[in-house]
């Protein structure tokens, strides 16, 4: 596994307290494998530097305008629209995404809420703020992430894990 850029990004919490994270680009070759033991490399590095720790893989974006041969098209996963998700669902990776509200408030502003799964509250609970303030510095879009209702069979889960 390859670390292509690691950085200290600095936020201000809900509480107005000042926080860090560490936001670590990987090459996108590497994804898969190392998601394969993603949960005990966060662990390590929020250990070692006592902040939450996010991993995110490194992906191009093509202009409309990128001058190519006609007979080119321009990728699907190379859109904005293709990379801001995927750059999500990395920063979220060992939690699924089970929903995403967009609001559009009265003076233009959008607030997009990311729902995610609720037996991974425990994992994400804690690290929500790091993980929106770390998508806004990649993305420059602001997003809220919060937790889906439970389904019964997700109680059940919940209740036997307790």
């Amino acid at each position: 596994i390859f670390i292509t850029k690691a950085e200290f990004l600095e936020f201000t919490q809900a509480d107005g307290s000042k926080c860090k994270t560490l936001v670590v680009r990987i090459p996108y070759r590497s994804l898969v494998p190392f998601q394969k033991s993603s949960k005990e490399v966060i662990e390590q590095l929020e250990k070692k530097f006592d902040w939450p720790a996010v991993v995110v893989a490194v992906r191009t974006i093509q202009s409309k305008a990128a001058i190519t041969h006609p007979s080119q098209m321009r990728p699907r996963s190379r859109t904005l629209t293709a990379v801001h998700q995927a750059t999500l669902e990395d920063i979220v990776y060992p939690a699924t995404i089970t929903g995403k509200n967009t609001r559009v408030q009265a003076d233009g502003k959008k607030v997009v809420k990311i729902l995610i799964d609720p037996l991974d509250k425990e994992f994400v609970e804690d690290k929500a703020e790091a993980m929106a303030a770390a998508y806004e510095k990649l993305t420059t879009h602001k997003i809220h992430i919060g937790f889906s209702k439970p389904t019964s069979f997700q109680l059940k889960k919940i209740n036997e894990k307790k």
